[in-house]
């Protein structure tokens, strides 16, 4: 293309020069008008095919940093591959998983990655196109499972998504919040056959927020975050000590209301909230009344449950406190 446009602009330099040495006019038809319009048409052709070729270059270099990417990709699934199949050798007794993801961390690598290591995996995806994919799936005249009060879901089988590699069970939930429909998608894989028992997979993957809120409980409730002691031994024997106090309310929760079953709120509920049991209920005052039947708790009138009564009719075992700074003296029985 340069090379025409140089042929071009010799020609129109002759021509010129031959004019003027003529004295010959240009008219619109002549032959030095002609090769004017032919070298422009090469001008306008070699600015575009430039710009084709900055394009193309560009493109290129795209496709070389995406070919580096892969085989770096490849690389490291490569070394992964190899650390896999050494762990399985060198480990005869390998751990059955069950992990719960939440939805910022069920991207398709990390669900691949942890199907790799052997581990059954419930997610919910990441993608929001994913979840509009799914949606044009579904007919108006498909029948909803209900797993909720409101929630709903239907399911597939042995589908795939973006950046996995492994086949998935697909779950398309859908919410009814007042006038308003929202949509999720859940993803799972393993042995258990979730798309046959689509209620039991909706509760099995949102028990993952009781979990959380223990979670939150020992950071806030207990106090977790607030490091009281320096050394390691003392930050572990804490943090045992704030999950046994987490576990341990709870189950002080579903005995009270088995003890207790005709006591009023808060405590009528089987679940009470262990931060309004911890900060509320713990530290507020009552008389202990001690009867042959059993055991009367009974909250002060200046005390957030003014008037409520908690009657344990079996028998209470407790341990007395402990002077502070002084010994003491048991006789034997």
């Amino acid at each position: 293309m340069e090379k025409e446009r140089q042929k071009w602009a010799q020609e129109v330099a002759a021509l010129s020069a031959l004019y003027r040495a003529r004295n010959r006019p240009e008219r619109p038809e002549s032959l030095l008008a002609q090769a004017r319009r032919k070298l422009a048409v090469r001008e306008r052709r070699l600015g575009r095919r430039q710009k084709d070729l900055e394009r193309a270059q560009r493109w290129l270099e795209r496709c070389r940093k995406k070919v580096a990417d892969l085989e770096a990709e490849l690389e490291e699934l490569e070394q992964r591959l190899s650390q896999f199949i050494e762990d399985n050798r060198t480990n005869p007794w390998p751990i059955r998983a069950i992990f719960r993801l939440d939805g910022g961390f069920a991207s398709g690598h990390n669900v691949a990655l942890l199907i790799e290591m052997g581990y059954e995996v419930y997610g919910k995806a990441v993608n929001g196109q994913v979840m509009k994919a799914w949606r044009r799936r579904v007919a108006p005249t498909t029948s909803w499972t209900r797993v909720g009060k409101n929630a709903e879901m239907m399911a597939w089988g042995n589908e795939r998504i973006a950046n996995c590699p492994y086949p998935l069970d697909i779950a398309l939930e859908r919410f009814h919040i007042g006038d308003e429909e929202r949509y999720g998608v859940l993803l799972h894989y393993g042995q258990e056959p979730v798309t046959v028992d689509l209620k039991g997979w909706f509760t099995f993957y949102n028990g993952r927020q009781t979990i959380e809120a223990g979670v939150k409980e020992g950071k806030n409730v207990f106090q977790m975050h607030h490091l009281k002691v320096r050394s390691p031994a003392g930050l572990v024997i804490q943090e045992e000590f704030a999950a046994f106090a987490a576990n341990f309310v709870r189950w002080a929760a579903a005995w009270l209301h088995q003890a207790c079953p005709d006591a009023p709120a808060p405590f009528n509920r089987p679940q009470v909230s262990v931060k309004q049991m911890v900060r509320v209920a713990a530290n507020t005052s009552a008389w202990v009344i001690f009867k042959p039947q059993g055991c009367l708790l009974r909250f002060t009138e200046l005390s957030a449950f003014a008037g409520v009564e908690l009657e344990v009719r079996d028998s209470v075992a407790f341990r007395l406190a402990l002077p502070l700074f002084k010994s003491c003296v048991f006789s034997p029985i």
